[in-house]
């Protein structure tokens, strides 16, 4: 195998590396969900993402037989949520830092974009290897 070779196999799997964690991170919430426990959670801060029509939450809750607070955040409709809020947090008992609430990564725009770079990335390392081949690189 030439170097190009090795490099453009390079390309490919980097290009499939959006896919990848957008399909983790919709496996490990749909797990959290399922066998996660419920806890209350209060919103503690809200921003305004910047130049965007969404607010950044905050969230803090106490998991079961615990004493400190776990955090966490989600991205949000502007004016969703007030400071004070309680929302339903679903956690994994071993490892409340794993947390989450229902409908996040459930957006298949999310699965489609990373389908769609995929699949971009594949396209021009097919085109740049046609390319080198032809010995036109």
């Amino acid at each position: 195998m030439t170097t190009i070779q090795l490099i453009l196999i390079g390309l490919a799997i980097i290009g499939f590396l959006p896919l990848l964690i957008i399909i983790y991170k919709r496996r490990l919430v749909k797990r959290i969900l399922t066998t996660g426990a419920l806890a209350k959670a209060e919103v503690y801060s809200i921003r305004l993402a910047h130049k965007s029509s969404v607010d950044i939450v905050w969230y803090r809750f106490v998991p079961t037989n615990a004493r400190v607070y776990c955090t966490g955040s989600l991205t949000t409709k502007i004016g969703r949520y007030k400071q004070g809020d309680l929302l339903d947090v679903y956690y994994l008992p071993e490892n409340p830092k794993r947390n989450t609430v229902e409908g996040a990564w459930k957006s298949a725009g999310f699965l489609w974009f990373g389908i769609l770079i995929a699949a971009f990335i594949l396209f021009a390392v097919y085109k740049i290897n046609q390319e080198v081949a032809a010995g036109h690189m």
